[in-house]
């Protein structure tokens, strides 16, 4: 048995040095375009990357700054400041400074 088959056969007609023109500078900036979509690609990925570090190192601050505020409750957080901070120190404290 013997199966039917059908062919197609795909004839190229002539077309009009216009119709090629158009066509060619169609192609040309179909291929532009892309270049141009895959630059703004790249460019936009570069600034996630850098915005994803900033906000990796903000978070970073975040947690030391909670940190903080859970200590600010203690008597020890709260003499580290006044000397840190504020340079206050205990009454009965002696200072010695380079050069005196």
């Amino acid at each position: 048995m013997r199966k039917n088959r059908r062919t197609v056969k795909l004839v190229m007609k002539k077309s009009s040095p216009v119709t090629k023109a158009a066509i060619l500078a169609a192609a040309v900036l179909s291929v532009v375009a892309i270049a141009a979509l895959y630059s703004s690609i790249d460019q936009l990925q570069n600034q996630y990357d850098v915005l994803r570090q900033q906000a990796l190192t903000l978070e970073s601050g975040n947690g030391l700054l909670k940190q903080r505020i859970e200590d600010l409750g203690s008597i020890e957080s709260a003499i580290r400041i006044a000397m840190e901070e504020l340079g206050l120190t205990f009454p009965d404290s002696v200072i010695y400074a380079p050069g005196n």
